[in-house]
């Protein structure tokens, strides 16, 4: 019985029985996997926090058919950061919904794990909040580009969410874009957030496109992302 470790994060947990978990994690290695925790709400002396949403931690396991047996896990960080700021804490949860919806059991991702777990770092370490909003859009369009739904850029003034393009002409499903809107769209695929990072400050845009290209993915990859559950500021605008 060969035991394998793996590296990853808990992107959610469903508790049944009287002391067992499951828990869905994206791991380094093996991409999004599910564990059976069984006892562990009772248990003192494994680690409870380790089986939290949120929590970065080490997998130990076997192989038993198509199955992975869980032997250890072991935390490793919390991202307290993130979990005592409610901005910080929202962002995080949403960049966890979007991975919720689009990654599929067993399928190795790593370019995406790489950019979730550098991402909880920066977000756990800043808290700046234009910065982090711009790092959510920064996923949002490497999901994009992960999945093949990059589009054109024919025009300026409309996001056609149908044929994937931006043009002059309105059509059907188009959302009308501001001139900075649009400048932000025009960074953020040509030259990556840096320039907006160093020279930006519009927050509104960010938002504004957020919600844009979460429509797009919703469009395309028939997910039910809500971009507007996890940010406080909606409710109130």
């Amino acid at each position: 019985m060969k035991i394998i470790n793996s590296n990853g994060i808990v992107l959610k947990k469903n508790d049944f029985g009287e002391a067992d978990r499951i828990i869905t994690v994206f791991l380094e290695d093996f991409g999004r996997t599910s564990f059976v925790l069984k006892g562990i709400r009772k248990s003192k002396k494994r680690d409870l926090t380790s089986g939290e949403p949120l929590t970065f931690s080490q997998f130990s396991f076997y192989k038993k058919g198509e199955n992975r047996i869980l032997t250890s896990v072991d935390s490793i960080d919390f991202f307290y950061n993130i979990k005592t700021d409610i901005t910080r804490l929202q962002i995080a949860l949403y960049i966890i919904s979007i991975l919720n919806e689009i990654l599929v059991e067993g399928e190795e991702q790593k370019k995406l794990y790489n950019i979730f777990y550098k991402s909880l770092n920066y977000i756990n370490s800043n808290s700046v909040e234009y910065n982090n909003y711009l790092l959510l859009l920064y996923i949002l369009h490497q999901v994009i580009l992960i999945e093949g739904l990059e589009f054109e850029k024919i025009g300026s003034k409309f996001f056609d969410i149908k044929n994937s393009r931006i043009v002059n002409e309105y059509s059907e499903n188009a959302i009308n874009l501001e001139k900075d809107e649009y400048d932000i769209i025009n960074s953020v695929c040509t030259k990556g957030i840096k320039n907006l990072l160093e020279n930006g400050n519009n927050i509104k845009g960010i938002i504004n496109i957020i919600y844009i290209f979460e429509k797009y993915l919703n469009y395309h990859l028939e997910t039910k992302l809500e971009f507007r559950k996890y940010y406080l500021e909606a409710w109130n605008g």
